[in-house]
């Protein structure tokens, strides 16, 4: 949100750790995410520190605590390397890998140095290999949307923030609004408060992918009442009518993603990624 400013530690050429933080890279309502440097060898980290409101509760310290001890677990390319963890200024923070990129978010409104569009298939390709991997271990992500997905003008991707993921059937953040998922992207199940599983994070995907292909998410509305009305009743309007390039089989693909029940979308990301392969992106003329 934006008030977030407000709460988060202003770290400008602070030393954190080993590092000095160098800019800002993004505030969330949790935590404020930095561009750092290695004081001796100058290499580029990022470091998200939790915000100064939200580190009063125990319980969210303790959630994010959790979060890199789970992350650090993570081997994957499409995932990004958790590197350390401490406190400046009685805030925690964890070091990650710094992955020079943008929001898939920013790549598909088109507000950076490259085009995403020739590079769908690898973007699509490389989540859902981050979310193969991931669901393999047991966590479920519970917010996939194209602002958690870093892209590169390769198409290499990182899948982040992990601060409402679920593993096993622990879920850390009881306290926090953020639970609630992104409208655009939820699930019927989730915004029914039902028991999440990998299935959620498919059809969070579909919507990701629906949002790529299209230039907007599955369902829009007024208000967020409205956009989570048709996710639980309306069929999604077929993303070939939006953009015709892309093959019909991606279409009823992605449309599949967003079925309504569970048990209706591909059965999980290898699936997913093996229908890729097959229907490809675009249409052949």
């Amino acid at each position: 949100g934006g008030s977030g400013v407000a709460s988060s530690v202003n770290l400008t050429n602070r030393r954190v750790g080993v590092y000095r933080c160098v800019s800002r890279i993004a505030t969330g309502g949790f935590g404020t995410i930095w561009k750092a440097e290695h004081v001796q060898s100058s290499e580029a980290v990022a470091i998200k520190v939790l915000n100064h409101d939200v580190a009063q509760s125990r319980e969210a310290i303790s959630a994010f605590a959790k979060e890199y001890k789970l992350c650090q677990g993570f081997d994957h390319v499409c995932l990004l390397e958790y590197l350390d963890f401490g406190k400046v200024d009685e805030l925690p923070f964890m070091v990650m890998e710094y992955f020079d990129s943008v929001t898939l978010k920013v790549a598909i409104s088109g507000a950076c140095s490259f085009k995403i569009g020739g590079r769908t298939d690898a973007v699509l390709r490389n989540a859902a290999r981050a979310l193969d991997y991931i669901h393999t271990l047991g966590v479920v992500h519970c917010d996939v949307k194209p602002e958690n997905l870093l892209v590169n003008a390769e198409g290499e991707i990182r899948l982040i923030d992990f601060s409402i993921a679920q593993s096993g059937l622990a879920s850390w953040l009881s306290f926090s609004s953020k639970v609630e998922g992104t409208p655009s992207y939820m699930s019927p199940e989730q915004i029914q408060n039902k028991r999440l599983t990998p299935a959620t994070d498919m059809y969070a995907f579909g919507a990701t992918a629906y949002e790529l292909l299209t230039g907007r998410p599955p369902f829009v509305g007024e208000d967020q009442a409205e956009i989570l009305r048709k996710h639980l009743r309306n069929p999604p309007p077929s993303p070939c009518k939006l953009n015709p390039g892309i093959s019909s089989g991606l279409d009823k693909l992605v449309l599949q993603m967003l079925a309504k029940s569970p048990d209706k979308r591909p059965r999980d990301m290898k699936a997913f990624l093996r229908q890729l392969e097959r229907v490809g992106v675009y249409r052949e003329y």
